[in-house]
């Protein structure tokens, strides 16, 4: 039996560090297991963690920041064990030849296949110089020269790969962490075709590669059987919506295996590769969050960092795009770059204040310049710094105003450590609240996506209707067609340019309308199906009751809903433009909410059917006079 450690080192108690382990060693360790006999391994976080195993050969992921407490438990092990210790991650893959002493050899790109061959060689007593220089992808010592024999050559076929063993990586997390709660992450794809000059995402893995849709079903599905609580999947993609042909083979085949209604998906997504097609497909998938590297509120910057194709203006689209969509948005933003001035940085606070109510969250970090990125190169080119003098441990995103590199020569430490302290303020804020609703919005959402759309069509089923249009601001993710039913989704000019006869479902029009009488008045005298919240006007209440009143994401500021409906006012609504409930074909739809303010709710405030979180109510009109006609008609005008 051969024992190979594989120690992930972090600094876990940073404010973002999410405890979440190391995917790639994770496949490393399933995949040494699967391609060589003989092979144990454990993943840990401490030196102790390895010793413990009594490993013959360790392997460590280290990013640049992290590099200092990589050697130094590099340092510890040597200490105890005279064994091989392999670099890899980052670090290694975009500075090969930064090999310092405490490591033996390093590996520079993807590690599974290099691994194996290095436990292989192990094995086989072949773990010297002359071997080594027949594996592509390493850097060694020989006789004191540093040797390196190129990039890891790209896994084309990652099927290939095992699935990640989980197990292992949430094992010493879960020793040293009480606290410790698993997040799950999954890669349906490797690399990015983009260069921005901060990230060195791309120098790791320079081409863009994918799973296919089973395997991913396959990842999706072992989650799901032995993590059976886990209700979110955040799918780590450099860029998930690159491709919209590959995109809609993974939907189709998420849905076909039911997983759209186990899982909420949390994706990264570039915004000059969203269009309402792609968020079409990532609605139907159940995506609940996309993140968005937009980097500035100016445009200057933002060419500078990302190059060309997206700008600006290209952000508010896609920020419109997801709320029209009833997708989630999220912003990553850098400040203090070199040439970033005082204007860039209000460009960049406009940007993130002006859009409160569409942005889910925001994270706004430090231009740091990791080694081998173009920032990094540009800033020694300027002589922001000395790369010998650089400790690698204060490249990090989050700004320490008295020792992180400042890059930027347009203002001064003091006046950006105010703004930047204003700036974590903002974005804190923002994501607060999304962070303290989730729960809520996810039960709203399934709500929305899965159990409206079977609800409708029992109702469109039992009322014999086979046609109906589609009046919303929203797009409403209804299957088409909705069981016996065709859907046409029409505007209100297409409505009154042809009146015709069959049923109009209102899909949340009236909770946006200033004037929703007049909006009922102006439509042809057709049955109505009308889809209505309550949610926002219970949400306040209990809000206030729990001391947190504050404009929440179902009270107006995701979808600028500007009312909520009772039961009393939506029937006083629909009577005064002669329509009659069709009281056999109504469904109300509840969702659990906190019992302790609830009851306190019925006490004080004792609204009709608070607990509704919205009503599907069919209406059918009572003849109008000619007079009555023409009145409306005059009135709407």
């Amino acid at each position: 039996m051969t024992r190979v450690g594989l120690l992930y080192v972090d600094d876990f108690f940073q404010p973002r560090s999410q405890r979440v382990g190391s995917l790639g060693l994770a496949s490393i360790a399933a995949w040494l297991e699967q391609e060589i006999p003989g092979v144990e391994t454990k993943i840990g976080i401490t030196a102790q963690d390895m010793l413990d195993f009594e490993p013959e050969m360790v392997g460590i992921s280290a990013y640049s920041e992290t590099l200092p407490a990589a050697l130094e438990q590099a340092r510890l092990l040597k200490q105890h064990r005279d064994i091989p210790i392999v670099l890899g991650g980052p670090h290694m893959a975009t500075n090969p030849f930064d090999l310092r002493p405490e490591i033996d050899i390093g590996v520079v790109g993807e590690g599974e296949e290099a691994m194996a061959e290095l436990v292989r060689a192990y094995q086989a007593n072949r773990l010297v110089p002359s071997h080594l220089k027949t594996i592509f992808g390493l850097s060694f010592r020989d006789q004191g020269e540093l040797v390196q024999t190129g990039r890891c050559p790209a896994i084309e076929k990652l099927d290939r790969l095992a699935h990640p063993n989980r197990q292992k990586m949430f094992a010493p997390l879960m020793a040293h962490f009480s606290d410790f709660k698993p997040l799950f992450h999954v890669h349906t794809a490797r690399g990015c075709p983009y260069r921005c000059t901060f990230c060195s995402a791309p120098l790791v893995n320079p081409s863009w590669r994918f799973h296919s849709p089973e395997w991913v079903v396959a990842e999706l599905e072992n989650i799901a059987r032995h993590y059976p609580d886990c209700d979110q999947i955040t799918l780590s993609d450099d860029l998930f919506t690159l491709k919209k042909s590959r995109l809609e083979e993974l939907v189709k085949a998420i849905r076909a295996a039911g997983l759209h209604k186990r899982f909420f998906f949390l994706c990264s997504s570039r915004s000059n590769t969203l269009s309402p097609e792609i968020c079409k497909l990532l609605v139907d998938m159940n995506m609940l969050l996309i993140s968005f590297g937009m980097e500035s509120g100016s445009d200057r910057v933002i060419k500078a960092l990302k190059g060309g194709g997206t700008s600006h203006n290209d952000y508010q689209r896609v920020l419109e795009l997801c709320q029209q969509h009833g997708l989630f948005a999220h912003g990553n933003f850098i400040i203090g770059d070199q040439q970033e001035d005082k204007a860039d940085l209000l460009a960049t606070w406009d940007l993130i204040a002006g859009n409160s109510d569409r942005f889910a969250t925001a994270y706004v970090t430090h231009m740091t310049p990791f080694p081998g990125t173009a920032v990094w190169d540009k800033a020694v080119a300027a002589g922001r710094f000395v790369p010998a003098e650089v400790d690698y441990r204060l490249l990090n995103l989050e700004f320490d105003p008295a020792q992180t590199l400042l890059l930027s020569e347009h203002y001064s430490r003091t006046f950006y450590t105010e703004a930047h302290g204003q700036f974590k303020r903002l974005s804190e804020n923002l994501s607060g609240r999304f962070t303290e609703e989730s729960g809520l919005i996810k039960d709203v959402l399934a709500q929305e996506r899965w159990e409206l759309p079977e609800r409708l069509q029992a109702l469109l089923s039992q009322a014999n209707i086979s046609h109906c249009r589609v009046l919303s601001p929203f797009y409403t993710g209804l299957p088409d067609p909705l069981g016996e039913c065709q859907l046409e989704i029409v505007s209100l000019a297409d409505l009154q340019a042809n009146p015709g006869s069959s049923p109009i479902l209102l899909y949340h029009q009236l909770s946006c309308l200033r004037d929703p009488a007049a909006f009922l008045a102006s439509l042809p005298p057709v049955p109505l199906l009308s889809l209505d919240y309550n949610m926002g006007q219970y949400y306040h209440w209990v809000l206030m009751l729990l001391g947190q009143w504050q404009e929440g994401h179902w009270g107006g500021r995701q979808r600028h809903f500007l009312r909520h409906f009772t039961p009393k006012t939506l029937k006083a609504l629909f009577q005064g433009q002669n329509y009659q409930l069709k009281d056999s074909l109504n469904f109300d739809f509840r969702i659990p909410l906190p019992e302790a303010p609830l009851k306190l709710l019925r006490q004080i405030a004792p609204l009709e059917g608070p607990e509704t979180f919205a009503w599907l109510s069919y209406w059918q009109q009572e003849d109008r006079t000619e007079a009555q006609t023409e009145g409306i008609v005059n009135s709407v005008e």
